[in-house]
């Protein structure tokens, strides 16, 4: 089994030798090529910011010159604004003057229809009210009347109870009266 283990090992020894050698050749070329990415990514980066830097000032050379052409432009603008403002402005108090005076005309018709409708309303509410309460008084005193028969009928039953709960009384005491037990008679 010795000698198995050698064989093993001499094949796989230099096999493993291969494939680090071939690892290491991989990771030196790798480190290259990031050291040659590293230095071209740099180097772009400084013309990059090269061109943005001319970039930026060109652009700012034209945002100014096209800022000092717009802040006359709106100069302008807000002074031709401003006059038709101001006549739009009084033409539209105008309208609203003479539509407020319309409007509180209105306003004041339509009150008084409504002030007329609501009285109108109102006494019928009256009539209305005063009737249902005629009718409810005339329910209550029928109510109340037939109450106070039928109270006058139960009075009436109470007392013909009453006077039969006495007779039956009497009775009962006549009969206990005749049912009292002798006195005993002792045996002896």
């Amino acid at each position: 089994m010795d000698e198995a283990v050698g064989q093993a090992l001499a094949v796989i020894l230099p096999i493993g030798a291969l494939v680090l050698s071939l690892h290491f050749l991989q990771w030196r070329q790798n480190v290259a090529m990031e050291n040659r990415m590293r230095e071209d990514r740099e180097e772009s980066e400084r013309r990059l910011r090269a061109e943005i830097k001319a970039s930026e000032e060109r652009l700012n050379d034209k945002i100014d010159a096209v800022e000092e052409r717009l802040e006359g432009e709106i100069r302008a603008v807000e002074e031709r604004l401003t006059g038709e403002i101001k006549a739009v402005e009084e033409r539209l108090n105008d309208k609203i003057d003479t539509v407020e005076e319309r409007l509180n005309d209105k306003i004041d018709a339509v009150e008084e229809r409504l002030n007329d409708k609501i009285d109108t309303v109102e006494e019928r509410l009256n009539d209305k009210i005063d009737a249902v309460e005629e009718r409810l008084n005339d329910k209550i005193d029928a109510v109340e009347e037939r109450l106070a028969s039928r109270i006058d009928r139960t009075d009436d039953k109470v007392d013909v109870l009453i006077g039969e709960v006495g007779l039956v009384k009497g009775a009962l005491i006549g009969v206990s009266a005749e049912v009292t037990p002798r006195e005993s008679v002792p045996t002896g």
